[in-house]
């Protein structure tokens, strides 16, 4: 097997991976993607090539213009490498996922999914409210109970979006009045 291609980047030397990771952060650098932030960063070898994927939010959300901004700008950076490879580029969308530890402050009072290494009280997915960060633990609120979750115990986690209350919300936006609770505040009311 053969050596990895090292190309010549910003004065240095550089193989395709560290060439995506100078390009992706001098583009989020730059001010008119100063707002957008990089919510997952993966690089995976298949076969002969390099899988780059980045999963990018900003307030206000995320349409597919801005995804081809972000993949044509770095694309250009790596137009002259010789190596194989794929980028994707994609939106954090509704369910993102909750991966740094601001995001479990961040994202406080929303409805979460949280998917554990190992069982926790007899399960390995908790959903509920998300209570935020408590004494480095996560707690989570399910069913009037609070449960905590060691960063170290949590595989996965992240928001759940429901369409149903977002429907019932914005009608009740465009009315100016409240609408019928949901079930599901009906049965914690």
């Amino acid at each position: 097997m053969g050596c990895p291609a090292l190309h010549f980047y910003g004065g240095l030397y550089l193989g395709v991976v560290e060439a995506f990771e100078e390009a992706a952060t001098a583009l989020f650098a730059e001010e008119a993607f100063s707002n957008v932030e990089i919510v997952l960063k993966t690089v995976r070898h298949v076969g002969s090539t390099t899988e780059f994927r980045l999963m990018i939010d900003q307030t206000g959300g995320v349409d597919l213009a801005l995804c081809e901004r972000i993949a044509a700008r770095i694309n250009a950076a790596l137009r002259e490498r010789d190596d194989l490879y794929t980028l994707q580029v994609e939106s954090a969308g509704l369910d993102r996922p909750l991966v740094k530890e601001d995001d479990y402050q961040r994202f406080a009072g929303r409805q979460v999914c949280i998917k554990t290494h190992e069982l926790i009280n007899g399960a390995k997915t908790h959903r509920g409210v998300l209570e935020g960060l408590r004494d480095g633990q996560v707690v989570l609120v399910a069913d009037g109970k609070q449960q905590c979750f060691s960063f170290s115990a949590i595989k996965t986690a992240n928001i759940e979006f429901d369409i149903r209350e977002a429907l019932r919300k914005g009608r009740e936006r465009e009315s100016g009045k409240p609408t019928q609770k949901s079930r599901k505040e009906r049965r914690t009311s």
